[in-house]
């Protein structure tokens, strides 16, 4: 081997130790141009707060004082904040799962709080109506303390979070969806829904065949909602044969994200009714009706425009919300006599992001119904099919009068 070969081997084996010693920080350059100034937190920026975390509750009557960490900087209070909030549901054994905060970050001159979690903080097989209380209750006790932020947008791994039931692609606002009395207050914008001929209904059972959606009992959510849905039309075309009811999917079809949406819009329905049931440990059972609405403040200020323009299907809701509210009471109404004799728990109806109606024109709804058992949905086909009559005969007579 020639000397000269020798010389160029050492200096590469040489400069290889010195690279990997500096890259394993076995060698330290002190150089200006490596030169890294380290920001030590101060104990003075911090201090000790006493702060109510709220837990899932309609009223918030579930609060506990925590001792809570507090900066002057609003993204590290929030941390510490969400942070003794999920200690709390641990505790509580609210969630099965726990659940962990990767980041909290803030935009919009902090006026917009970024949480990603690990996983949402609320079990999947529970009901739209406990997954929103679990948000409520986190949306209640940031605002108590942090009211520069005006809305909170919920990510899992850095990503929109997903969920079947609600919608987290657009922030939530940091007043939540509860009104004084527990539900959403509208105000009517006036707003007049065109009648197809004949009145089209369509029905919309959770779940397909890639969908199973939630266990109950022996069975699953997307067979038992494809049962009801079935009955109704059934009970409806007999009773009202005029109006054309459709059922959005048959067994064993698979359907595509806002590909009812897209139909229901194209057909241009008069109204949409999704069915959705999930497990009830116990007797009674409980139903609640969710109307669409991103944000309870600026949504019913949307403005119809009957001319040709590209709207965002997060806007959909919008060009029929008053018709929507109308629908919700006359089907809430017709519940209410057999909640009354005890047969059900019914809930006031409210607005929420409820996922499987975004980008609906029509007036839309969900129901969903909790079942301690999986025959039960037979107690429902009737008190739905009166309220859906009414829907009918309110929509006629308006149509009528304009």
């Amino acid at each position: 081997m020639s000397k000269k070969l020798m010389v160029y081997l050492g200096a590469a084996f040489t400069l290889g130790i010195v690279v990997y010693a500096f890259y394993n920080k076995w060698i330290l350059f002190n150089l200006p141009l490596f030169h890294t100034t380290i920001a030590v937190p101060h104990s003075e920026m911090l201090e000790r707060k006493n702060i109510s975390i709220y837990l899932p509750d309609e009223k918030f009557s579930k609060q506990e004082r925590r001792e809570v960490l507090w900066s002057k900087y609003p993204q590290d209070s929030a941390e510490y904040l969400v942070n003794a909030w999920l200690a709390l549901l641990d505790e509580e054994e609210v969630i099965k799962k726990k659940t962990t905060l990767q980041t909290v970050a803030t935009a919009h001159d902090n006026q917009q709080l970024l949480i990603s979690f690990d996983r949402l903080p609320f079990n999947e097989e529970a009901s739209t109506r406990e997954k929103w209380f679990s948000i409520e209750s986190l949306l209640k006790t940031i605002r108590t303390v942090c009211p520069t932020f005006k809305e909170v947008a919920f990510l899992v791994h850095h990503q929109p979070a997903e969920d079947a039931h609600l919608d987290f692609s657009k922030p939530w606002p940091i007043g939540g969806f509860l009104g004084e009395g527990g539900a959403v207050s509208m105000q009517k914008n006036n707003l007049v829904h065109d009648l197809a001929s004949p009145f089209t209904i369509m029905l919309d059972p959770a779940g397909d065949a890639q969908h199973t959606g939630r266990v109950i009992d022996d069975s699953f959510e997307r067979g038992i909602t494809l049962q009801c849905a079935e009955a109704l039309k059934e009970l409806l075309e007999k009773i009202i044969p005029g109006v054309r009811i459709i059922l959005t999917r048959i067994p064993g079809e698979t359907l595509e994200p806002l590909q009812n949406a897209a139909f229901s819009n194209r057909l241009k329905a008069d109204f949409y009714l999704h069915l959705a049931f999930y497990q009830e440990a116990h007797a009674p059972s409980h139903a609640s009706l969710y109307y669409f609405l991103y944000n309870p403040s600026t949504d019913s200020w949307h403005k119809r425009d009957d001319t040709f323009a590209w709207e965002p299907y997060q806007a959909a809701h919008c060009a029929t919300l008053d018709a929507t509210v109308s629908y919700a009471d006359l089907i809430y109404k017709s519940l209410l006599p057999y909640h009354r004799q005890g047969l059900f728990q019914l809930h006031t109806f409210c607005g929420l992001p409820v996922r499987p109606i975004i980008g609906i024109k029509a007036p839309a709804l969900v129901c969903e119904i909790g079942l301690h058992d999986k025959d039960m949905w037979k107690l429902f086909v009737t008190p739905l099919a009166e309220g859906i009559i009414r829907v009918v005969q309110w929509a006629s007579k308006k149509e009528g009068a304009v």
